[in-house]
């Protein structure tokens, strides 16, 4: 391992990206890059985001009884409760531009 960070575009399939190419698609989709967008995350806020994307998913789909069972699992990794916020670009329902996808 050389420290360097790897960067993957999870929005086309995990593909390996350089951080130009993220700040790139950053300001395509209207996103001012921060270099703080790129500091390393713990093993609990990565679980803590998964939850919380999953949560939205579910409740999107009236599925209570997962919503609970998610929230619960939420509060017990990060303390707190769900928001019901992603980590999805404001207004952007798919993630990258549809160019990215290919």
């Amino acid at each position: 391992d050389d420290g360097a960070a790897r960067l993957f575009d999870p929005f086309s399939g995990g593909r390996p990206i350089t951080r130009s190419q993220c700040i790139a698609l950053l300001s395509r989709n209207g996103i001012r890059f921060d270099p703080s967008f790129l500091s390393p995350a713990t093993d609990r806020e990565i679980i803590a985001r998964m939850l919380r994307n999953l949560i939205v998913f579910y409740t999107a789909d009236h599925d209570e009884t997962r919503v609970a069972r998610l929230t619960r699992y939420l509060h017990a990794v990060d303390g707190t409760a769900a928001t019901g916020e992603t980590d999805e670009a404001p207004g952007d329902d798919s993630g990258w531009d549809d160019e990215d996808e290919a």
